[in-house]
């Protein structure tokens, strides 16, 4: 990108079909003229505009920390840029940063172009701000409890009120320390639903912990304190006591753990009470964050060497129903898809009547941006099922995979599809799942069976992601609209009556992640 001035203002596996080569995307060549004017209040304030494209308002992403925070729309009226002889003036912005970024600790924003290209705003003094480091804190009050020992883990959870708004925010940061001395620094992130419908709050508000392994081995009791940063405000329950077995003391324990086991029946709270006195190890639903994060990287490598190579590569139609999504998560889902690893795909989006005018003129800046990508749109509302059938009417793809409009998929995903189709010669494929946060985290991970008819009569087990052959889609009929809600679990269970256990498949790799929204 130029620099900117500165400015004052197949489905048969015996008869594979030829690859269709997606063209390259292209762009035209452009500049960003544009101008920084004010950082202050927790919101910046500027213009920018496209030589390329300069009757039309720029959108721009806002990342946070690499994620997608927001699209904007540089449409505000500034008649005092008339002097720079613009076809309008209509090309200022302004953006708020988000409450939850305002905690007190470091965060850099970065600007983008919808198609991915990196802007740098020039500001006052000539200089060209490429990122922009900030640490805000806003006036909040702190609420929260220490739960104490549950299951062998420390829990509790933090809100921060924002006293202007009302507005009650996870994501806080807790320090522990034993003895005035630090030991760990957690986030306040894990998703607490009774937290949330009792409270009205954020869900993402708690926190887990266990002692490390030196502190689990000295014996004694020790006493741990839960301040939450950056004001050092100590939790409601805190400080809590643990009494640290030692080793023989950790071995009788253990024995009489297995007593317990024999007599389970009749001493089921016996051996709850025994396990809750050691701390947990091991992997738990609390350290899946750690764990997926080294486990993700080598999601390609093992369903290269579990499935080997394949020879074809069938068009793979990535159909998604769209209605009035948060405009970041949209493009962050977006994004998933363009940065697959398998190349010949088609995405369908189908806005579902949103009436957002700036969410269509989102569309079709991304279909503009790759030639991969298109648009259809619903004069009215009409509900998920009838969206999504539109998009199946529009597939041109031997495959078709189902995908929701703010969820985001593993880049090996339709990769990983396409080589299991092709190795088994299935015909309705799934793979397992987990959530992801707003700020890109990962929980909740949902491991699956492989192929089960009675547990799927009884609840979709299968839900994401879901790639089939595009004529068996359309062979049953497509979705119910008279079932939204439950379209999903009516369509499956209308393939799958077509279809023998050896032509379904389970991809056993999480790759899908389902997003968590309010």
């Amino acid at each position: 990108m130029a620099r900117l001035p500165a400015s004052g203002a197949g489905r048969a596996k015996s008869k594979p079909s030829a690859p269709r080569a997606a063209p390259a995307p292209t762009m035209p060549a452009s500049t960003i003229l544009g101008f920084l004017d004010r950082i202050e209040d927790a919101t910046l304030a500027g213009w920018a505009v496209d030589t390329a494209d300069i009757d039309r308002p720029l959108a721009l992403r806002v990342l946070i920390d690499g994620q997608v925070a927001d699209v904007i729309q540089c449409d505000l009226d500034r008649p005092d840029l008339r002097r720079l002889s613009l076809p309008n003036t209509k090309v200022g912005f302004q953006f708020a940063i988000p409450a939850m970024h305002q905690d007190g600790l470091r965060h850099v924003l970065t600007l983008a172009t919808v198609d991915g290209r990196p802007v740098g705003l020039p500001g006052r003094g000539g200089f060209v701000l490429p990122e922009l480091h900030f640490c805000l804190a806003r006036q909040v009050r702190v609420d929260g409890v220490l739960d104490g020992l549950v299951d062998g883990l420390i829990q509790g959870w933090v809100l921060q009120v924002d006293e202007r708004t009302g507005q009650k925010a996870g994501g806080a940061r807790v320090v522990v320390s034993t003895n005035g001395q630090p030991v760990a620094e957690l986030m306040a992130d894990q998703f607490r639903a009774d937290v949330a419908e009792a409270l009205g709050a954020d869900p993402a508000c708690g926190f887990s912990w266990s002692p490390p392994p030196e502190l689990r081995r000295s014996g004694g009791t020790l006493s741990f304190d839960f301040h939450v940063m950056p004001g050092r405000v100590a939790l409601r329950g805190s400080p809590v006591e643990l009494r640290m077995p030692g080793s023989a003391e950790r071995e009788r324990i253990e024995g009489l753990i297995e007593q317990a086991d024999d007599l389970f029946r009749y001493a089921y709270r016996l051996r709850r009470e025994l396990k809750a006195v050691l701390p947990a190890e091991g992997h738990s639903l609390a350290s899946y964050r750690s764990w997926a994060a080294r486990s993700q990287p080598l999601a390609g490598a093992r369903i290269a060497a579990r499935y080997g190579a394949r020879a074809d590569a069938p068009l793979v139609s990535v159909i998604c129903p769209v209605y009035r999504p948060d405009h970041g998560e949209f493009v962050t889902a977006v994004d998933s898809v363009r940065a697959q690893t398998y190349r010949n795909w088609e995405l369908i989006l189908v806005d579902d009547g949103s009436g957002d005018a700036r969410l269509a003129a989102l569309m079709k800046r991304l279909a503009d941006a790759d030639p991969r990508i298109r648009v259809h749109a619903r004069r009215a509302n009409a509900g998920i099922a009838a969206a999504t059938n539109r998009a199946i009417e529009a597939a041109t793809g031997d495959f078709i995979a189902f995908f929701d409009h703010d969820d985001v998929l593993e880049p090996c995903a339709l990769d990983a599809m396409m080589r299991a189709q092709a190795a088994t010669g299935a015909r309705l494929l799934y793979s397992d799942e987990d959530k992801i946060d707003r700020r890109g985290a990962f929980s909740e991970p949902n491991f699956k069976p492989d192929f089960n008819y009675r547990l799927l009569l009884d609840l979709n087990y299968i839900c994401h992601l879901v790639v089939a052959e595009a004529a068996l889609v359309r062979a049953a009929g497509g979705l119910d609209p008279d079932l939204d809600g439950a379209q999903d679990h009516d369509l499956l269970l209308r393939l799958v009556e077509r279809l023998g256990a050896h032509e379904i498949h389970h991809v056993p790799e999480i790759l899908y992640h389902w997003r968590i929204t309010p």
